[in-house]
């Protein structure tokens, strides 16, 4: 499903995450992609990140606060265990702090168990029948205005020139030299398959 979700936190002193999902909205669809853009409080950005539906997307993102383990109120690991989105399963791409980090011995984040769900049913083909096809989530502390620069540049590469992950990646980094800070070149991770290219 050509289809981009997007979700922000309530702006704050770290950023102005309305307003950013706003322009990432506007921009996948310059690309073909129909965007839906949710904001909180005004929208319930928990119902929206646990209904099956919005996984069943090209992309999910997400920009606000976030941990290893979750993003901030709205989403824990612990709820993947309750996902149904068994007809397809969506890039996850969040904007925020931590949410790749595997530095946890015996402690999955939050990208990790929706890319490799516990207990979860396999395909004939052995994909997960519930969680996130790939995840490119951050390692660490992210700013906000950075990781906007880093995604224009992975939705043009993915989405408008139907790179691999791999090399949408790959692409996002390197033009994104210069007007980034250098450490967040470096803490945006893939998880899954590089080859993978999205509807």
């Amino acid at each position: 499903m050509r289809r981009v979700v997007l979700a922000a936190d309530n702006p704050d002193s770290a950023g102005d995450f309305h307003a950013d999902v706003a322009t990432a909205a506007a921009h996948v669809t310059q690309l073909g992609y129909d965007s839906e853009a949710y904001f909180y409080p005004t929208d319930d950005i928990g119902a929206v990140l646990r209904d099956a539906s919005t996984w069943e997307s090209s992309v999910v993102g997400y920009m606000g606060h976030g941990l290893t383990g979750r993003l901030d109120k709205f989403l824990k690991k612990e709820g993947v265990a309750s996902f149904d989105n068994s007809i397809g399963q969506a890039l996850f791409l969040p904007l925020t702090c931590s949410a790749g980090n595997s530095n946890y011995p015996g402690y999955k984040s939050l990208s990790e168990t929706l890319v490799f769900p516990d207990q979860a049913e396999l395909d004939v083909s052995g994909r997960f029948l519930k969680g996130a096809i790939a995840s490119v989530a951050p390692t660490g502390k992210s700013l906000n205005a950075d990781a906007g620069v880093l995604a224009t540049a992975f939705y043009d590469a993915a989405l408008a020139e139907h790179r691999s992950l791999g090399g949408a990646v790959t692409a996002m980094q390197s033009q994104s030299v210069g007007q980034v800070n250098d450490f967040m070149l470096n803490i945006y991770w893939l998880l899954g398959d590089p080859a993978l290219v999205l509807n």
